[in-house]
């Protein structure tokens, strides 16, 4: 089976809106909610990747709302933190196309952070490396138990 684009965009619209009826029968269910952000995550990728950032952004706005909600009440799932990550840089994305470069770095350097958080969990370290400009970042991963003392 061939999917174009358009039948893309109506695979994810049918997604988000099977997961909105779901949820109106169990709305404090995580599984849909979780649900719920990556099928929206899926259908702002689309909009951002098909040239339309403004609602893609838009799109992953709910999505980073989403995750931030059920990550207050499960602080400890790694895998909303990385699909937290992925919702910020698919936003810095829709920023940077937007021509909005401040505001694009900003969420770039959050998706560091937000990393940085998230791989202890998946028992690794994570530091982050700021350059002495303050413009350039890096995660760097390594065992459990390792953290550098500096890092020039």
């Amino acid at each position: 089976m061939q999917v174009g684009r358009s039948d893309a965009r109506a695979f994810a619209d049918q997604a988000v809106e099977a997961y909105e009826a779901m949820l109106r029968e169990t709305p404090t269910d995580r599984g849909l909610r979780f649900g719920l952000a990556r099928a929206r995550y899926v259908l702002a990728d689309w909009q951002v990747q098909s040239g339309d950032p403004g609602e893609g952004n838009k799109e992953v706005n709910r999505v980073i709302e989403l995750l931030e909600g059920l990550i207050a009440e499960e602080s400890g799932n790694g895998q909303y933190l990385l699909t937290l990550a992925r919702s910020c840089d698919l936003r810095a994305a829709a920023e940077g196309q937007q021509g909005h470069v401040e505001s694009a770095l900003a969420h770039n350097r959050r998706v560091l952070e937000i990393l940085v958080e998230a791989t202890p969990r998946m028992g690794y370290t994570a530091y982050l490396v700021q350059s002495r400009r303050d413009v350039l970042y890096h995660v760097g991963f390594q065992d459990a138990g390792f953290r550098p003392d500096s890092v020039s």
